[in-house]
């Protein structure tokens, strides 16, 4: 999760691009150390061996949820004002 997530969140038509003043590797930086986060507080829970498809998902969805609240905690000093970036539906990877 720590090499496919962060590439997800920086996607340049992406959320997390496109509402914060950041460039294409401090998105990486900070999506991966985010990512890298979660994935250690969840790691007790995160079974060991994965159902797939079904629990790839579902746990992809957990750290992927967590690491997108911590990357918006992390750059919330630079965020951009625009109808796209104030709409909450818009709030996802």
């Amino acid at each position: 999760m720590t090499e496919v997530m962060p590439g997800l969140f920086c996607n340049a038509n992406n959320y997390f691009r496109q509402c914060f003043e950041v460039s294409e590797a401090e998105c990486l930086q900070v999506a991966t150390e985010m990512t890298r986060h979660c994935l250690d507080q969840m790691a007790g829970q995160i079974p060991a061996m994965l159902k797939l498809p079904e629990e790839g998902r579902q746990w992809g969805s957990q750290v992927g949820s967590c690491a997108g609240v911590a990357y918006e905690r992390q750059l919330m000093a630079s965020p951009i004002n625009s109808a796209r970036c104030n709409d909450p539906s818009q709030w996802t990877p």
